[in-house]
């Protein structure tokens, strides 16, 4: 099964994010544990959305190596013509915004599938070991396009990579 927490990028979220002055976008490669063919055929980007240019340039400096990684100023007529290309049906490319509607939805899901490498991390790095009277508290963290998950467990929190639990 594949989990991808983000929404498709649309021509709607666009206008929706000129409309609140989220004219600023970083791209950047979306890497995934992912399975299904359509999605193995193209190239996946995240594209994250700033009101602030200076936020924007300091996560695009963060993912500066990655091949596809820009900032993008969707004030700027010649930027909105490239998302246009890029979002047709005939694109090598599959954009995602970093927009997650449904947080609650989306860590429920998480949580379902990575519930048993969730205890598997705790049980390898926890101070205080695996208690049957401590519950699990998964969170996830967008951090410069990177997901993260955060677990509580007890008085303890632990954080990594979401990509470090998919290896389990």
């Amino acid at each position: 099964m594949n989990f991808i927490p983000f929404e498709k990028l649309t021509h709607s979220l666009i206008s929706s994010f000129r409309k609140k002055g989220k004219r600023w976008l970083v791209s950047q490669t979306l890497k995934l544990n992912i399975s299904d063919p359509v999605l193995l055929s193209k190239t996946l980007i995240l594209i994250t959305h700033y009101e602030d240019k200076g936020l924007a340039t300091v996560h695009h400096k963060a993912v500066v190596e990655d091949k596809y990684a820009s900032v993008i100023d969707l004030e700027r007529e010649i930027h909105r013509k490239q998302i246009d290309s890029i979002l047709s049906q005939d694109s090598k490319y599959i954009l995602f915004s970093a927009l997650i509607r449904n947080r609650e939805r989306v860590e429920k899901q998480a949580t379902e599938m990575y519930k048993e490498k969730y205890w598997r991390f705790i049980q390898q790095h926890s101070q205080s070991g695996i208690s049957p009277t401590k519950s699990l508290r998964p969170s996830l963290q967008l951090i410069f396009g990177e997901l993260f998950v955060v677990l509580k467990y007890g008085s303890e929190t632990l954080r990594t990579k979401l990509s470090e639990i998919e290896k389990m």
